[in-house]
């Protein structure tokens, strides 16, 4: 049973993955960000602070929308009392 718990969460981990896309409004560029993550006992997954530090890690200046789940307050601590899920966030900034 360990073997198999095991495999899943090296499985589940290899498979979370980020999608970023640029794409020109006007005469802006807008970043767009995608990430789905696995969380273990509260840890990983992808919060909304990772998609706003994937759009800095862009070159985004301005921050238009993020989506996701929190990371702290109240609804952090419930994250931290599950066992194994899955977090997504999505967000979009301007260059």
């Amino acid at each position: 049973m360990k073997k198999l718990i095991c495999l899943v969460a090296i499985l589940a981990t290899a498979s979370a993955c980020t999608s970023v896309s640029t794409t020109k409004v006007g005469d802006k560029d807008i970043v767009h960000v995608s990430q789905i993550g696995i969380r273990f006992f509260g840890s990983g997954g992808a919060p909304v602070s990772e998609c706003v530090n994937t759009l800095g890690k862009e070159g985004a200046t301005r921050v238009v929308t993020v989506v996701g789940a929190p990371a702290n307050g109240l609804f952090g601590l419930t994250r931290s009392i599950q066992t194994i899920g899955f977090d997504q966030c999505i967000g979009a900034g301007e260059k």
